[in-house]
Order: C-alpha cells, then sequence, then structure tokens
C-alpha cells in the first residue's frame, strides 16, 4: 500500500519529481557499486566539504529535492541503499549542485545492542536517514576503518 501511495503522490508532483525519483535511483546505484568497490578505510566518509556556506534559492531547492526523492528510492531499489549509500548518494548529488555537505557518524547502545549510523548534512539540515536524536554523533577523529560492515 506504501508503494502505490507513493507513486500516486509522485504522479500527482509531476515530471520534476519523476525526474528527481530516476536521479536518486543512479545516484544510489552508482553510491552502491562505490561502497562495495572501495576499502573502507578510503571511503569518503571522514572528508567533509564547506558545509556551512549559506545557500541560493535554487541551491535550497536541491536540497529539499534530494532530501525528499533519496530516502524514498532508498527503500525501493532492489540492491543496498542503507544509511553509507543514501548519505553517499546525496552528497554526489548535492556535490554537482555546489553545495558542500558532511558526513556524520553515530552510534548507540541499547537493548538490540551497539549500532552505528551515517547521515548526511547541509549546516544543521539533515538530508539523508531521518531521526538521529538516539545516536551520538563520533568526532572524525573517533572514526575508524571498517565501522561499516559490508
Amino acid at each position: 500500500m506504501g508503494l502505490v501511495r507513493d507513486i500516486g503522490t509522485a504522479w500527482r508532483r509531476g515530471p520534476g519529481v519523476w525526474r528527481d525519483i530516476a536521479v536518486a535511483a543512479w545516484e544510489l546505484a552508482l553510491a552502491n557499486i562505490a561502497f562495495r568497490r572501495t576499502p573502507s578505510g578510503e571511503l569518503p566518509l571522514l572528508r567533509t566539504a564547506d558545509a556551512d556556506t549559506p545557500l541560493t534559492a535554487p541551491q535550497r531547492a536541491l536540497l529539499e529535492r534530494v532530501a525528499y526523492a533519496v530516502p524514498i528510492m532508498g527503500l525501493r531499489v532492489p540492491w543496498r541503499s542503507d544509511c553509507v549509500v543514501q548519505a553517499l548518494a546525496a552528497r554526489r548529488w548535492l556535490a554537482r549542485g555546489g553545495i558542500g555537505s558532511a558526513m556524520c557518524i553515530g552510534v548507540r547502545n541499547n537493548e538490540e545492542g551497539f549500532q552505528a549510523h551515517a547521515w548526511l548534512k547541509v549546516g544543521e539540515r539533515i538530508v539523508t536517514s531521518g531521526d538521529i536524536s538516539t545516536y551520538a554523533e563520533l568526532p572524525p577523529s573517533r572514526l575508524k576503518p571498517g565501522l561499516f560492515a559490508r
């Protein structure tokens, strides 16, 4: 039922959203390939761009489009598109629009055990990964290769 609702929503929003959905699927595919092929110590997780530069109106619009399309498609593509892949995909798409972003890694330890999570930020705006309130963000100096299993 959720897929039918999402297709209906995208249909009503028009061709611009359809294009964004297609671009999101493409970016997720490329990010998945990059994630699988790159040794974990070399992933661009720790490098941050200038994510605090004021955005122009077109850049703010792109940011909102990416924040909408990547998570929706991340749930629907048939390949791995978890938090790291979504953040990598959104980061690449935003960079093409001249938008700097920061990859963030957080951890939590609860009844389910130790869990790591990644998200992408532009300024204080969380672009991917939804609610991060239960995660403690790690400073880049504390991040180790292999934090995310493949």
